[in-house]
C-alpha cells in the first residue's frame, strides 16, 4: 500500500503532545488537527498559536472525525488512554481498509 503525500497526515488530539506532533509533522507535510473543542479549532486555525507555542500555517484545525477520515490516509491518536476507546469508537464508523492508524 502507498500512502498519498497529497493529503494531511491527520492527528486527533489537540493536548500538548498532540499539538506538539503536528507541529513537527508539519515541517514536511500538511496536517489536519482534530480537538473536539469547536472553540479551540476556531481559535487555532485564525491565530495559529497554542499551548503558546507558534503553530505552522501548514496545520489546519478541525473538530470533525469524518473529516479527518475523509482527508487523511495517515492518522495518528494522541489521546489520554482513558479516552481512546471512546475516541475509537466514534472515528471507527469512517474508517477505511486503506487508513493506517499509529498509535504509541
Amino acid at each position: 500500500m502507498q500512502l498519498s503525500r497529497s493529503k494531511p497526515v491527520g492527528v486527533v488530539g489537540a493536548g500538548s503532545f498532540g499539538t506538539a506532533l503536528a507541529n513537527l509533522l508539519s515541517v514536511n507535510t500538511d496536517v489536519l488537527l482534530y480537538s473536539r473543542n469547536q472553540e479551540l479549532v476556531e481559535n487555532l486555525n485564525r491565530f495559529h498559536i497554542h499551548l503558546d507555542i507558534q503553530l505552522s500555517a501548514r496545520i489546519h484545525a478541525t473538530a470533525d472525525l469524518q473529516e479527518i477520515a475523509d482527508s487523511c490516509d495517515l492518522i495518528l491518536p494522541v489521546v489520554p488512554s482513558v479516552n481512546f476507546r471512546e475516541m475509537m469508537q466514534q472515528l471507527g464508523p469512517y474508517l477505511n481498509p486503506y487508513h493506517v492508524l499509529i498509535h504509541g
